[in-house]
């Protein structure tokens, strides 16, 4: 089956997801710090059909942070992720990090990038974390 392909608009990126996984309802974020501005959450189809499905861990979220002009990528995740390991990575012509929060169960590790003054973090939770990161695409908002 071929891969079904999400466009935002307003923050400009894009990203491929499998056929068995839906969009779910925007909702307002949990309460965290630092604050998401924006997420986008991929579930499982039939586990978004069940009435816990509010409370499942999604199979990919992507989360949009505000970055201070002031501040890098590396200087932000120093201070927003500071017990976590971040490696340095690049996924086609993107350049970010994977970061580890050996802490954590599932999902522990999230990746990072930055394009204008918003940071991307994506986390995945099952099978299709690596066809999916590598879907990420920054697109223009014009």
């Amino acid at each position: 089956m071929s891969w079904l392909t999400y466009h935002d608009s307003t923050y400009g990126f894009s990203i491929d997801y499998p056929p068995e996984y839906v969009r779910l309802r925007e909702r307002t974020p949990p309460q965290q710090d630092p604050q998401p501005v924006y997420e986008v959450r991929f579930l499982d189809r039939q586990l978004a059909q069940s009435p816990t499905a509010e409370f499942q861990p999604p199979n990919a979220l992507i989360e949009v942070f505000k970055l201070p002009v002031t501040q890098t990528l590396a200087v932000w995740l120093r201070e927003h992720e500071a017990r976590a390991s971040r490696t340095s990575i690049r996924i086609g012509n993107l350049e970010g990090y994977r970061v580890t929060l050996p802490i954590l169960l599932a999902p522990n590790e999230a990746y990072y990038f930055a394009r204008d003054n918003h940071i991307f973090r994506l986390t995945f939770l099952g099978e299709h974390e690596q066809r999916m990161i590598e879907s990420f695409r920054f697109v223009n908002t014009e």
